[in-house]
């Protein structure tokens, strides 16, 4: 019953984040885009926390804001490369922009 139930949640996802009738720009493109003239990630989806990454670290992150739930099952439903920034907000300004 379990692997029915999850494969019934998996289709559903497939079906709303790999068609492009789903409010997502475009499934088929990376989740941003290198412009080589500048060296700016364009359309770069970002993550705020209340804690600092340090590069190359491997980190699990507990997320359960549908908001950014959905960004990064929308990142991670492209092609690589999946790309994200990860900027750091003090405690209060995350909690207000969460109740907005």
């Amino acid at each position: 019953a379990f692997h029915r139930h999850m494969a019934k949640v998996r289709s559903l996802q497939l079906s709303y984040y790999t068609t492009s009738t789903s409010h997502i720009d475009n499934p088929k493109k990376a989740s941003c885009k290198l412009e080589s003239a500048t060296g700016r990630l364009l359309q770069l989806p970002v993550y705020p926390t209340t804690s600092c990454q340090l590069p190359g670290r491997s980190n699990v992150f507990e997320i359960t804001d549908p908001v950014y739930t959905n960004m990064f099952e929308s990142i991670l439903y492209k092609p690589q490369p999946w790309c994200f920034g990860h900027v750091v907000v003090e405690e209060e300004e995350n909690e207000s922009s969460a109740s907005s």
